[in-house]
């Protein structure tokens, strides 16, 4: 019996250092946790008892640290899949998930990169999706599958060779550009399509969607260089979101691009993977210690977000620069999460009055929502997904109109 202990022991504990190498935390690492905790507290009683001569209650002593571990392991478990708190969950938790991911856990136990981070020609390393690849995008509440070419995008393939008459738009963004939330016919970028198809001119309009899920400006600016300048767009929209911010935090601005090749992230506390095991451990350290979600204290967390604010400009900038230098025009969208629709604060106002003074073209969807939900009466949570925080299909067709609308109005179509 006790042997069987030892090898049920050692298996989840290499299952354990496996998935941490691969960025994950799972149900088993939270056992291991607690498990291991209480191997320490035995170990450091028989010391004690050994030391002082004191062996009569050590029995005692186990059976209640036994006790204390096991009920707060259950706790804890029962926490993360019965109770869900999702305040203390991350976004794939709250998705549904089982487990906890974390780009930094993995950087930090492993030399193997993030499969998406592939090194691409000349300038650095190009966020995409695999090549010539399909996956199903399964949240709690929707289930779409997506289709990518062989520039590893959610978009047809495109010829080299422009047709006559031809403007390409090409769309860089994050999530929210390569349509999370939606079938592949109710993207933003395949609606714009539609809109302009319904125009009268002779021009023909190609849009290519080059969005990414998990990208920021930095890495879309690498990808634009690197992957897709050989279409030769007209038109470059950049779409950007709060969520960027916290990106470029995390990931640093053009720093990230090591001479080595590789991409460093900016380093996460040691005990993040206690962190990710344990939801109890998750409620300490934010409401005892007053710990960010982002695992920084509250007080760093504002500086935080004033630096990335401002590589987030640079990265712009980087885009107004290569715009001049292959001669597109560029145009900034600034897109608002549902939280700032409800709460009436733009996270991205400084941006964008700093984009108004350096005659950079922007679309402010922020506003640009707020009075189109006020004219038509409408509420703003109709178009997002309230859990997975994505928009849905009638969001990206609003915002496609106003996208096609503004820049019609500015004469960039």
């Amino acid at each position: 019996m006790r042997l069987a202990v030892i090898l049920l022991y050692v298996i989840l504990l290499m299952l354990t250092f496996l998935s941490i190498i691969c960025g994950t935390v799972s149900f088993y690492t939270t056992i291991i946790l607690y498990t291991t905790g209480a191997l320490i507290l035995f170990l450091v009683t028989s010391i004690i008892s050994k030391a002082t001569g004191l062996k009569s209650n050590t029995s005692n002593i186990n059976l209640t640290i036994t006790s204390i571990c096991l009920t707060l392991c259950v706790a804890d478990l029962g926490l993360r899949y019965l109770i869900k708190p999702t305040a203390y969950f991350n976004y794939n938790e709250r998705n549904g998930a089982l487990v906890y991911n974390s780009n930094s856990i993995r950087q930090k136990f492993s030399s193997i990169n993030h499969h998406f981070w592939k090194k691409g020609g000349q300038i650095g390393w190009i966020y995409a999706n695999p090549a010539d690849n399909t996956r199903w995008v399964s949240k709690t509440e929707y289930r779409y599958l997506h289709g990518f070419n062989h520039d590893g995008l959610r978009t047809d393939s495109i010829p080299l060779a422009k047709k006559k008459n031809e403007v390409r738009i090409l769309t860089l963004g994050d999530s929210f550009t390569e349509g999370i939330g939606a079938p592949g016919d109710s993207t933003w970028p395949v609606l714009l399509q539609q809109q302009l198809a319904k125009t009268s001119s002779d021009t023909v309009y190609t849009v290519i969607n080059a969005g990414v899920s998990g990208s920021d400006p930095f890495f879309e600016l690498y990808l634009l260089k690197g992957r897709m300048l050989k279409y030769n767009p007209d038109i470059v929209i950049v779409a950007t979101n709060a969520s960027d911010i916290n990106d470029i935090a995390e990931r640093g601005g053009f720093e990230r691009f090591a001479a080595n090749g590789e991409v460093s992230l900016t380093a996460s506390p040691w005990w993040e993977p206690i962190y990710g095991a344990s939801i109890i451990f998750r409620m300490v350290v934010r409401n005892v210690f007053h710990y960010t979600f982002n695992l920084v204290p509250e007080k760093e967390e504002v500086q935080r977000k004033v630096k990335a604010a401002d590589k987030l400009v640079d990265a712009i900038e980087g885009f107004n620069q290569l715009s001049k230098a292959s001669k597109f025009k560029l145009v900034v969208v600034l897109h608002p999460m549902l939280n700032e629709l409800q709460g009436n604060k733009f996270e991205l106002a400084g941006t964008q009055k700093i984009l108004e003074r350096d005659s950079i073209l922007n679309i402010d969807l922020y506003s640009d929502y707020q009075d189109y939900f006020s004219a038509h009466h409408l509420k703003a949570e109709n178009y997002f997904w309230p859990i997975d925080l994505h928009q849905n299909s009638a969001g990206y067709l609003i915002w496609s109109q106003i996208v096609f609308s503004k820049m019609k109005g500015q004469k960039v179509i």
